[in-house]
C-alpha cells in the first residue's frame, strides 16, 4: 500500500475509536434515563448540542483544519512543529471569545429553548471552549504525521472519564433528590473534567515527539496563514456537526412547535425526551462517515501536488461509506422494535426513531463527499448549501411538527437531508471524471432490502414463539438479528461481487496485521 493510501489505516483507528467513544455514549444515556425519566433525558439533551459542539470541534473539526493548514505550510515535520503554537495563539483568542459570549448569552439561551431553568447548565457548559484550543491544536498535528492511535487513545480516555463521572452524578441526583436541572451542570462538568486529562495526554506526547526530533523557529505569516485556517476550520466545522445542526433546529423549535400541537410544556418535555432516544443512535451510525472524512484529511494535501488521492481513491472513500452507512441504517431499522424497549424499558415513538435513523446514509455520504469537494476548490460555498439545509429543516418542522408532533421533526430531518446529499452529489458528479456505477447502487441496495427482510422476520419469528419478551429477551433477539444481518450482508458481497479484487485489498489492508497473522495460522490449522 502507497503512502497515498495510509488514510485507509488512519480511518480503522478513528473509527473503532468514535466506535467506543458512541457505544459509551449509548451506555450512560441508558441510566440517566432509566434513573432520571424522560424529563431527565430532556435536560441533558437541551445542553447536550452545546457539549457536542465543544467536542466535535476538538475531536474533528478543528484538528482537520489544523492538520490541512501544518501540510498547505511545509512538508518538514520539524517545521510543522514549530507552526503548533502559532495556531494555538489565533485558537485560544477564538475559545475565550467563544466562552465569554455563550457565558452571558445563557439567559437569553434559555429563553429561546422556552425554559430559563437551563441558564445555569449553559453556563457550565461554556468552559469546554477555553479547552478546545489545546485539544484541537495538539489533535491537528498528530493528524497532520497520521499518527491517528494517538488521536484516538486520547479521544477514548476523554470519553470514558466524561461517561463514568456523568453516571455516578446521575445517580447522586437520584438518591439525594436533588434538581432534576442539576444532570446538565455535572454532565456539563464532566465533560470538562474529560478534555482536561485528554489535553494532558496529548501535550505529553507531543513533548515526547518534540525532544526526540529537535526543534526550529519559523517566521509566521499570519495574513497567509489566517485565511487558510479561517476557511477550513469554517467547513470542517459544519460538515462535523450536521447533525448536531439538525438537534440545534430541533432543540429551539420543538418545545414551542409541540405546545402548539396541542402539548403542555411537560408533555412536551416529556416528548422531546423521547424523540431524543434516537440522537445517541444516529451518532454511532455516523462514526465510520466521520473516520474517513478525517483520515482523509493529510492525503488531500498530498494531491493538490502529487495527485496522492486518485479518481478511484475517491470513489473507493464513497462507496465504501455508502456501504457501512446504508446497512447501519437498515439494521437500526430493523431492530428499532426490540432495541427501544431495551434500552429505554417503552416502545415509546418506535415508528418516529425508525424514520429518524435514516438520516445516517446521507449525512455520512455528505460528510465524505464534502472533503473530496474541499480538495477540489469547493469550499466556502458549501456553506450556502448548508444554509438551505438548514433553512428547509427549520420550515419544514415548522410547518410538521404542529400537524404531526415529532414525527413531523424526523419526517423534516431525513427530507432535508436527502435534498441536501442531492446537492452534494450533483455537484461531485459534474466536476469528477468517474462516478459510482449504477451496478454497484443496485447491488447495495438489493442486499440491504434482502437483509433488511431477513432480520425483521427473524425478530418476528422469536416474538411469535416466545410472546412478550423481557430486557434479557429482548437482548437475545438483537444479537441473533445482528448476526444474520452480517451474515447476509456478507453472502450477498461476495456473491454478486459488490466489491472488485482491488477493492478487497483495500478492505483487507485495513484488518491490524495482528488479526492477519491469527487467520493465517487458523487457516493453516484448517479452521
Amino acid at each position: 500500500m502507497g503512502k497515498n493510501q495510509d488514510w485507509i489505516k488512519g480511518t480503522v483507528w478513528i473509527a473503532v475509536a468514535a466506535f467506543i467513544g458512541k457505544v459509551l455514549g449509548l451506555i450512560y444515556r441508558i441510566p440517566l434515563q432509566n434513573i432520571a425519566g424522560d424529563e431527565g433525558l430532556y435536560i441533558y439533551q437541551q445542553i447536550y448540542p452545546i457539549l457536542s459542539l465543544a467536542l466535535l470541534l476538538s475531536i474533528y473539526s478543528l484538528p482537520s483544519a489544523t492538520a490541512q493548514l501544518l501540510g498547505s505550510q511545509t512538508k518538514d515535520p520539524q517545521v510543522r512543529r514549530a507552526y503548533v503554537s502559532v495556531v494555538f495563539y489565533l485558537y485560544i483568542s477564538l475559545g475565550v471569545l467563544a466562552w465569554v459570549l455563550l457565558f452571558f448569552a445563557a439567559p437569553l439561551l434559555s429563553t429561546w429553548m422556552g425554559d430559563e431553568a437551563l441558564t445555569l447548565p449553559i453556563r457550565m457548559s461554556s468552559f469546554m471552549f477555553l479547552l478546545i484550543p489545546i485539544t484541537a491544536t495538539l489533535r491537528g498535528y498528530f493528524q497532520s504525521e497520521q499518527r491517528t492511535d494517538l488521536i484516538a487513545i486520547s479521544q477514548v480516555v476523554e470519553q470514558l472519564i466524561r461517561v463514568l463521572i456523568i453516571i455516578a452524578t446521575t445517580v447522586a441526583v437520584a438518591s439525594f433528590g436533588m434538581s432534576l436541572y442539576m444532570i446538565g451542570v455535572y454532565a456539563s462538568m464532566a465533560t470538562v473534567c474529560g478534555s482536561v486529562v485528554a489535553s494532558v495526554l496529548l501535550f505529553v506526547w507531543f513533548k515526547g515527539m518534540k525532544q526526540e526530533a529537535g526543534s526550529v523557529a519559523v517566521k509566521a505569516d499570519y495574513r497567509k496563514m489566517f485565511p487558510v485556517l479561517f476557511k477550513a476550520a469554517i467547513v470542517f466545522s459544519f460538515i462535523h456537526i450536521l447533525h448536531l445542526l439538525l438537534q440545534a433546529v430541533d432543540v429551539f423549535t420543538m418545545i414551542h412547535m409541540l405546545q402548539s400541537w396541542g402539548a403542555s410544556l411537560e408533555e412536551a418535555r416529556f416528548l422531546k425526551g423521547v424523540y431524543d432516544r434516537g440522537n445517541p443512535l444516529i451518532q454511532l451510525g455516523l462514526v465510520f462517515g466521520t473516520a474517513i472524512a478525517f483520515a482523509l484529511v493529510p492525503s488531500l494535501n498530498e494531491t493538490v501536488e502529487k495527485e496522492g488521492i486518485k479518481e478511484e481513491e475517491r470513489n473507493f472513500a464513497v462507496k465504501l461509506t455508502a456501504f457501512i452507512s446504508l446497512q447501519a441504517t437498515v439494521g437500526l431499522v430493523a431492530i428499532m422494535p426490540y432495541l427501544n424497549p431495551l434500552f429505554y424499558k417503552s416502545d415509546d415513538a418506535t415508528l418516529v426513531l425508525q424514520v429518524m435513523v435514516t438520516t445516517i446514509l446521507p449525512l455520512s455520504l455528505v460528510i465524505t463527499i464534502s472533503v473530496i469537494l474541499q480538495q477540489q476548490g469547493k469550499k466556502l460555498v458549501q456553506l450556502w448549501w448548508l444554509l438551505i439545509w438548514i433553512s428547509l429543516k427549520v420550515l419544514l418542522n415548522l410547518l410538521l411538527l404542529p400537524i404531526y408532533g415529532i414525527m413531523g421533526a424526523s419526517i423534516a430531518s431525513i427530507t432535508a437531508s436527502i435534498a441536501l446529499l442531492g446537492i452534494y452529489f450533483w455537484v461531485w458528479s459534474t466536476i469528477s471524471p468517474s462516478k459510482v456505477a449504477w451496478s454497484y447502487i443496485f447491488k447495495l441496495v438489493t442486499s440491504s432490502i434482502v437483509m433488511l427482510s431477513l432480520v425483521l422476520l427473524a425478530g418476528e419469528s422469536i416474538v411469535w414463539v416466545i410472546g412478550e419478551a423481557n430486557r434479557l429477551q429482548l437482548s437475545i433477539i438483537i444479537t441473533i438479528q445482528v448476526l444474520i444481518g452480517i451474515a447476509v450482508v456478507l453472502l450477498c458481497m461476495f456473491y454478486w461481487k459488490i466489491w472488485s479484487k482491488e477493492e478487497l485489498d483495500r478492505l483487507w489492508s485495513m484488518v491490524p496485521n495482528k488479526v492477519k497473522k491469527r487467520l493465517s495460522r487458523a487457516n493453516g490449522k484448517g479452521l
